[in-house]
């Protein structure tokens, strides 16, 4: 199915000014900061005036949104926070995060994902650096950022065509 679904998308909805970047220590660095989802039960038990969400579809729903157009990354070593406030994708960063109940950043040791409060450094998305400022994380040093000056929907196209086929 996978192999069918690429094959469909490069042969049919793939513009030519769409690319996949090949360096690969750009991606080393990208993947430093993915880390998957968290799935901690914070309360147990029954609840009573509650609201849940079943989103149906996510990862179709997700791709129709904006990516970073390849054609418009940068890549620095400057302190400053204006690309993470004004821009996507990843950095670098030095931060501090006061006591919190849940707090919002991970960090990864040897052995597994923890979500501490206090000061470490660590690679982060830019959307959860801007949430993370939000609840009263402060950068204190950005040592190095990538950001797209553009974005694109390069699977929008394809998506909207085959949910309307299902």
């Amino acid at each position: 199915i996978a192999s069918t679904s690429m094959s469909l998308f490069r042969n049919k909805y793939l513009k030519d000014n769409v690319f996949w970047r090949h360096d690969t220590w750009v991606l080393d660095k990208q993947f430093k900061a993915v880390f998957g989802g968290r799935t901690e039960a914070f309360n147990c038990g029954k609840f009573e005036n509650y609201y849940y969400y079943d989103v149906r579809s996510m990862y179709p729903y997700i791709m129709t949104k904006e990516f970073p157009d390849p054609h418009t990354m940068r890549h620095h070593y400057k302190n400053t926070i204006d690309n993470i406030q004004h821009f996507e994708v990843i950095s670098h960063v030095s931060v501090e995060c006061p006591y919190m109940k849940y707090p919002l950043l991970p960090f990864r040791t040897k052995d597994k994902i923890l979500f501490p409060y206090g000061t470490w450094s660590e690679w982060y998305t830019h959307v959860e650096l801007r949430r993370a400022i939000s609840l009263g994380y402060k950068i204190t040093k950005v040592h190095e950022t990538f950001y797209y000056l553009k974005t694109c929907k390069p699977f929008k196209e394809m998506i909207l065509a085959l949910y309307d086929l299902r």
